[in-house]
């Protein structure tokens, strides 16, 4: 909308509008790698201007004189796309919007997955590679820590090559993406990148750094972990994305959190 005019004798002084409001962007269903947007119009508007940035900063984008929705792409998975818009009135140009931000999912899982060995557990653990939807494994409410069995509604998998491997003081380990969480004991959820990780998980309110030493919890024991090597190399990774009770589960006996 314009800004309010400010009045000089009997005449209006035509001020500056303020950018649009009203920004979003989301992925454009049935258009995988697309995002859809738009913005609230302005009355007296003469034409919009978009301008994006999916991480090297913000390139001009279109000048366009009637819609106020956006169709944009295609991008790879993973990419955060940032978008501003600032409209034109006879008052002059506007200045640029707040971002509107949203990360480029095409399907499959996010970057908080576990290699295809890593056990979950259920009446007869499988690995999670063998996991389908519909099959039942033990979830937790994790105020009162009451174990119970929770359908999995979906499950995704993709390749990954950012990875870590985790050891522990028993020497037993477990492999997975550098943005999967684990609850620790006094610090709770941990990553080993705790940047993305607080993108994707918008049911966790605090992300720390997992680091040597932390102690991860267990359904029936806890861990100690040893070490930590980071590592690239192209893996199936695989995560459970949403149960139908509950919102997390056991993966080689410890405790993780469903991306949903």
């Amino acid at each position: 909308m314009l800004s309010t005019s400010a009045i000089i004798g009997s005449k209006a002084k035509i001020t500056t509008p303020l950018p649009p409001s009203g920004l979003w962007i989301q992925n454009s269903p049935g258009n995988p790698g697309y995002m859809d947007g738009g913005w609230n119009a302005v009355s007296g508007a003469t034409r919009y201007d978009y301008r994006i940035d999916i991480g090297g900063g913000y390139g001009f984008g279109v000048i366009n004189f009637t819609s106020t929705t956006i169709f944009i792409g295609p991008y790879d998975e993973f990419d955060q796309v940032c978008v501003q818009v600032r409209v034109t009135t006879s008052g002059g140009t506007s200045d640029w919007s707040t971002a509107a931000c949203e990360i480029v999912d095409t399907g499959g899982c996010s970057p908080t997955c576990l290699t295809g060995d890593a056990l979950i557990t259920m009446a007869e653990n499988k690995r999670i590679a063998d996991v389908k939807e519909g099959d039942m494994i033990v979830s937790q409410d994790e105020v009162t820590g009451e174990l119970f069995d929770s359908e999995v509604l979906e499950i995704g998998m993709m390749k990954h090559d950012k990875m870590i491997k985790i050891t522990f003081e028993d020497d037993s380990e477990i492999t997975c993406t550098v943005v999967h969480p684990w609850k620790a004991e006094e610090v709770g959820w941990v990553s080993y990148d705790t940047d993305w990780t607080g993108r994707y998980y918008k049911n966790i309110d605090t992300i720390s750094k997992l680091e040597i030493g932390q102690t991860l919890i267990g359904k029936d024991s806890n861990k100690t972990i040893k070490d930590i090597i980071p590592y690239v190399e192209e893996k199936d990774t695989y995560q459970i994305i949403s149960l139908s009770k509950g919102n997390v589960y056991f993966a080689n006996g410890l405790l993780t959190k469903v991306e949903h």
